[in-house]
């Protein structure tokens, strides 16, 4: 019997690697190569492009969309891609443009979101939600949160699915090689790192996470914090470390391809977002055992479980999260305690191979209904 593959591309709209951006690359590495065919379309200079090369994927750089929902040039650009390339499936990660291109041909639509978006107006809501709806077989959410987002901007519920994001455990370095890393930034031995990994944008909060270490600074001399990140806030987020007076106690690493070694050194993983879909920061430090505290920004309160893996506090209080840190710093006993239950929920919600498993289901899924 002959199985035919199943043809899909992916969609992203982004400049640079985000949540999507990982997601997609963590599946490249993963999915069923005898089963499906697979090609991805991104916009033209896009940071994407050579590590999805890299994974022998089909690149095809598109103009007119990048970082755009929305473009009738994109409209016309990918109906000519699907012309050409004939998916089975169109999954896009919000990108208007591709599903309306999708929906002309009559091609089945898959749709994740990975944020958390604002609810919308009346009328605009009803109009989004009739075509958010049209323009979806299937829509996924990478948490529950996500979910409930989806079903607020229109999409029904029996189109909805949960899938977690997978991620790859990180390799745990020797205490050699965390030495090394922690010489090179500067971090004294026996200082414990406080750590956060995140956009260097306005949804992180990373205004939050400095004004709650200056408290930490002052009553625990032997801690040093570290920013892991890149963004448009860098240039005022280090301007206020220095006007809260701990820029020599705070390290901006920049952008980390890989966040490897940063994660290794970290001893309290931390996210102090405003709203959040869910959160590979956490997830990806839970592998490695890392003790998390987050703000209560929705999805991420499905990652950390609360008083087991780590402390979750109410968003925008920068006492309560000082308070969560000195907590954790002071009792090295519970961060090994919460490290290691992390690690076992991340292993079981939270892996590649049940990420994988769940979207072969759903391609399937739509598959049959088209043969019907």
């Amino acid at each position: 019997m002959v199985i035919k593959v199943i043809k899909t591309v992916h969609v992203l709209t982004d400049t640079n690697i985000g949540g999507a951006g990982s997601w997609l690359l963590n599946y490249l590495k993963s999915y069923n190569r005898k089963k499906y065919s697979v090609c991805v379309a991104i916009p033209e200079n896009s940071m994407l492009k050579p590590r999805i090369s890299e994974l022998d994927t089909k690149v095809y750089e598109m103009p007119g969309i990048a970082d755009r929902s929305y473009s009738g040039q994109g409209v016309k650009e990918f109906k000519k891609l699907f012309k050409n390339i004939r998916p089975d499936i169109v999954h896009s990660h919000a990108c208007l443009s591709a599903r309306i291109a999708a929906k002309q041909l009559g091609i089945k639509i898959v749709n994740t979101r990975h944020c958390l978006e604002d609810k919308k107006r009346f009328p605009v809501s009803v109009i989004y939600g009739i075509i958010n709806n049209y323009l979806s077989d299937i829509a996924i959410g990478v948490s529950k949160a996500a979910c409930d987002n989806l079903i607020m901007d229109g999409i029904k519920k029996e189109k909805v699915r949960l899938v977690y994001n997978g991620a790859y455990p990180l390799k745990e370095l020797s205490g050699d090689e965390k030495m090394k890393i922690r010489e090179r930034y500067k971090l004294p031995k026996d200082n414990v790192v406080v750590g956060i990994a995140a956009r260097l944008e306005p949804v992180k909060n990373h205004e939050l996470f400095l004004k709650a270490m200056k408290t930490v600074f002052e009553k625990n001399p032997n801690v040093s914090a570290l920013i892991v990140g890149d963004g448009s806030l860098k240039d005022s987020l280090e301007m206020l470390a220095k006007e809260l007076d701990i820029d020599n106690r705070v390290i901006f690493t920049g952008y980390q391809d890989d966040i490897t070694e940063v994660m290794n050194i970290i001893d309290i993983n931390v996210l102090s977002s405003k709203k959040e879909a869910l959160s590979l920061s956490l997830i990806e430090g839970m592998f490695l055992k890392k003790a998390s505290i987050t703000t209560d920004c929705l999805g991420p309160c499905e990652v950390v479980e609360n008083g087991k893996t780590g402390i979750i506090v109410e968003n925008y209080n920068e006492q309560l999260l000082a308070n969560a840190i000195t907590e954790l710093i002071k009792n090295e006993d519970l961060r090994v305690k919460m490290g290691l239950a992390g690690e076992k929920r991340a292993e079981n919600l939270f892996s590649i191979k049940q990420m994988i498993n769940s979207l072969d289901g759903i391609y399937s899924e739509l598959i049959k209904s088209e043969r019907k």
